[in-house]
């Protein structure tokens, strides 16, 4: 009897405190210090500790506010639903293994000396996860280079092969989680369609087929927006918690995600501006996501300001507001009213990757049906914003994106930089399709939108066809790659 008192009594206590805010105040805390720890031992086992004590705890602080009894209207709660969503993703992962894997010996994409770079710093990548790797002129973040280099070394294959089949199977992760983050705004056929239709673009898989860092920026956004939006759509503490969490992975991955963190500022700003959530649940909102994103960005923050150094001069040479950066933009022969110009058109002019990552001559990086039904979509956004707020996310991440890459970097347009707003292209495509399909009879709506999906990915396979048959054979032999 006296056991079941006492038990009663620490689970009151405890439920009591978790739900208070000091819980948050202690799992910050707790977070700072397993940071503050990064420095002098990476990887180290108090740190794990002290700084996975913080995400948990103040993670339970959200959980216990979880409002699941709030109705989604898109996402169907059955378990029917659930199971065919599930259904959905497996297939198209099985659809997207055939094409990301498909004669990646014979068939290879053209190598770029950047992949040669890239496996000697993977291989270089000895420090923690939540480091810094400055290798020679660059200076990245080590985590995606240290989970390459763990899977690499689990089976002990350094070579070229093993990193393209690594950065394949990242693509294919992207290209089939992006249907959980398409089911936010449409019903299943839409969001299938547009899982297909983004897995398919031509740039995203022949870019994710070499080695190369550039697809885990879109990685981010498909991962971290579900959340916050659902969080925002839901008022949900928990999903905005964990949406937060997934953001803040954007400071180490590739470089142009970290302009994602400033979209969810803006969705935020303009959903209060569009008088579509009051003030309070504006600041509650941006509150509960930079918890989780504040403390997943400690660790590289405590060993930036432990160990300064200067960005590396190419670094700086990519932004036009720096010295380097336009003394290099006119030693490279460019005119900035053109570079911007291309920028912002960068989804409907045939300007190739101006990056050298990508070879494409003649081709955009937009078809021209998906180009055009991009601006369908944008025009049937700027009504529905009104009714649903998670669709303001969708034009400000793409204008967001595409105005800082036009007006603030050189050699627009660069492919990799451009494959963090498929996230936000894609789902505005899609709305174009379905604006297209309901101008026809319910009965013939499916078929027009099955017939323009099919059109996006013939157009896209036949880009991909030449590209991959561009291939080279005589560096086959370089780090162990052999056909």
């Amino acid at each position: 009897m006296t056991t079941v008192v006492f038990s009663n009594m620490f689970r009151l206590i405890l439920s009591k405190f978790v739900r208070s805010s000091w819980t948050v105040v202690c799992g910050i805390a707790l977070g700072l210090a397993g940071a503050g720890v990064y420095p002098m031992h990476p990887d180290s086992f108090p740190f794990f500790i002290l700084w996975g004590l913080g995400l948990l705890v103040a993670g339970s602080h959200f959980f216990l506010q979880r409002n699941p009894a709030v109705p989604d209207v898109t996402y169907e709660r059955t378990r029917y639903a659930v199971w065919l969503d599930v259904g959905s993703m497996l297939s198209l992962a099985l659809i997207f293994c055939f094409v990301y894997f498909s004669h990646i010996d014979t068939i290879p994409f053209p190598m770029h000396t950047d992949e040669i770079l890239e496996m000697a710093y993977i291989q270089d990548s000895a420090d923690g996860f939540f480091g810094i790797n400055s290798p020679g002129s660059y200076r990245y973040p080590n985590f995606h280079m240290k989970i390459f280099h763990l899977l690499a070394s689990a089976g002990d294959a350094y070579n070229l092969r093993t990193f393209r089949t690594l950065s394949a199977a990242e693509g294919v992760l992207i290209a089939t989680f992006s249907f959980f983050l398409f089911r936010t705004f449409f019903t299943r056929p839409y969001a299938y369609a547009g899982a297909l239709i983004f897995g398919f673009q031509h740039a995203f898989v022949g870019l994710s087929r070499s080695l190369a860092r550039v697809n885990s920026a879109a990685l981010v956004a498909v991962l971290a927006l579900p959340f916050l939006l659902r969080g925002i759509k839901q008022n949900c503490p928990w999903m905005l918690y964990v949406g937060g969490v997934l953001l803040g992975l954007s400071v180490y991955v590739y470089y142009p995600a970290r302009i994602l963190p400033f979209v969810w500022i803006l969705t935020l700003l303009l959903a209060y501006w569009m008088r579509r959530a009051s003030l309070r649940n504006i600041v509650r909102w941006g509150m509960t996501s930079s918890v989780g994103f504040l403390l997943v960005i400690a660790p590289l923050a405590a060993v930036t300001l432990a160990r300064p150094e200067p960005l590396p001069v190419y670094v700086r040479q990519q932004f036009l507001f720096s010295a380097e950066g336009r003394q290099y933009f006119r030693e490279y022969g460019g005119d900035y009213g053109t570079n911007v110009l291309r920028g912002l058109t960068a989804f409907h002019n045939i300007i190739p990757d101006q990056s050298n990552n990508y070879l494409n001559p003649g081709v955009g990086f937009f078809d021209a049906l998906s180009g055009a039904l991009l601006l369908v979509g944008l025009c049937a956004l700027f009504g529905v914003m009104r009714k649903k707020i998670e669709t303001v996310v969708l034009p400000v991440g793409l204008f967001a994106i595409v105005g800082t890459l036009a007006f603030a970097f050189n050699k627009t347009p660069d492919y990799p930089r451009l494959l963090v707003a498929l996230p936000f292209a894609v789902p505005i495509v899609v709305y174009g399709i379905q604006v297209i399909a309901r101008a026809f009879r319910a009965r013939m709506r499916f078929v027009v939108g099955a017939c323009i999906t099919c059109a996006i990915l013939s157009l896209n396979t036949v880009v991909l066809y030449r590209t991959a048959s561009g291939g080279t054979s005589e560096h086959h032999e370089l780090f162990g790659y052999t056909a």
